[in-house]
């Protein structure tokens, strides 16, 4: 829900062929399952707060589907997603998600 209403934000404050990036955690999908599980919520709330490097930040991975879901009702045009695997000392391994939209 979250998640939507900062994609309609985003889309809000472009001008008509303002371009949008978006880098974020993927989480992996096959077209019927997930194939890890959906992150646990951290808090009582159900949100899911992580402590990287001292700090407390909302932290969980999202889907190529729930990122294109979320910006459904926009009018954000995907142009262009490409995936690639993140390697750090910080944080381990993990997978990228990068999307870049243009506002029709």
């Amino acid at each position: 829900k979250n998640f939507k209403i900062a994609a309609i934000k985003a889309a809000k404050a472009l001008k008509k062929s303002g371009l949008f990036f978006l880098a974020i955690n993927e989480r992996l999908e096959t077209n019927s399952a997930p194939s890890r599980p959906p992150p646990q919520p951290s808090d009582k709330k159900g949100r899911s707060y992580k402590v990287i490097m001292g700090q407390t930040m909302y932290s969980r991975p999202y889907s190529e589907r729930e990122i294109r879901n979320a910006f459904l009702e926009t009018e954000m045009k995907t142009i262009r997603i490409e995936r690639e695997t993140v390697e750090s000392e910080a944080y381990g391994n993990y997978h990228s998600l990068l999307i870049l939209m243009e506002k029709q």
